[in-house]
């Protein structure tokens, strides 16, 4: 995994230190690690306070969602739509890193500014296999081709 986002719960005090478990053996490389602890004394002034920021003018396509954002300093976007490969995202077309947030989300930052986000879904594995299925169906017809020319050619001689 090369971005996480966890969530580590409530807790009066905050945390002075963090233990992380892996389920396999291995050996792990943790670079740029950062716990944040937040109060919960505004919690709700700051639920209400992510409101003022959302993705609007939403407009949904076959396999792409497209919105604009604005606010007044960097922020990061986090989408209630599962993170799955296949997806891509772009800000004002240029494409920029899809983040895992909370674990099972997606997410991209979001500069201050006004911006339009896009997420394009591509279904993996569909590009080789369009190709392989095209492949298939050209030496198909090539075969029926081919075969339908000696039948003429037998028919032909044996008048």
């Amino acid at each position: 995994q090369d971005t996480m986002l966890l969530d580590l719960g409530y807790t009066e005090t905050g945390y002075s230190r963090v233990a992380i478990t892996f389920d396999n053996k291995g050996s792990f490389t943790l670079g740029g690690a950062e716990i944040w602890c937040d109060s919960m004394k505004n919690y709700a002034e700051e639920a209400d306070s992510l409101k003022e920021c959302v993705l609007e003018n939403v407009e949904y396509g076959n396999r792409s969602i497209k919105g604009t954002i604005s606010s007044d300093r960097d922020r990061f976007l986090v989408l209630s739509i599962p993170e799955l490969n296949g997806w891509s995202a772009y800000l004002d077309g240029e494409e920029v890193e899809l983040y895992t947030a909370n674990t099972a989300f997606m997410g991209i930052e979001i500069p201050a500014g006004e911006h339009v986000v896009e997420l394009r879904y591509w279904l993996p594995g569909l590009t080789p296999g369009l190709i392989t299925s095209g492949c298939g169906l050209i030496l198909f017809a090539g075969t029926i081709i081919i075969w339908n020319k000696k039948r003429k050619n037998n028919v032909r001689g044996t008048v």
